[in-house]
């Protein structure tokens, strides 16, 4: 028997309406719900022998629409006014570690006029 095992992030701007409407949802009720959602999209038939629910609140930013805009508006700002400020990090263009180190470099290229590769 082959074992499979899933993970399933869920949430986001959503999460804590979804609480506020259906206050009684539990973590068992998330756990089948995430479930319900991995059969439907993946095809799946067998049953989980176990389903572990861990609630995570804040930890991944999520942009809101015209995120985009706002920082490109901040940017043009900072170059305009010749501000000594660079913004990098999750929370401006890209979550993952990868886009940090990528948006660092490139904000360092900026910064030195020099190509870092």
């Amino acid at each position: 028997m082959i074992a499979h095992r899933y993970t399933v992030m869920m949430g986001g701007a959503w999460s804590d309406h979804l609480r506020e409407v259906v206050p009684s949802m539990t973590d068992a009720d998330l756990g089948q719900y995430a479930v319900t959602a991995l059969q439907k999209q993946l095809k799946l038939t067998a049953e989980p022998s176990f389903i572990h629910v861990e609630q995570l609140t804040n930890c991944i930013p999520q942009y809101l629409v015209g995120h985009d805009n706002v920082l490109n508006a901040i940017s043009q700002a900072v170059r305009s006014q010749n501000l000594p400020l660079s913004l990098v990090g999750s929370s401006y263009r890209g979550a993952s570690v990868h886009d940090c180190i990528y948006n660092a470099r490139l904000e360092m290229e900026v910064i030195t006029g020099k190509d870092l590769l």
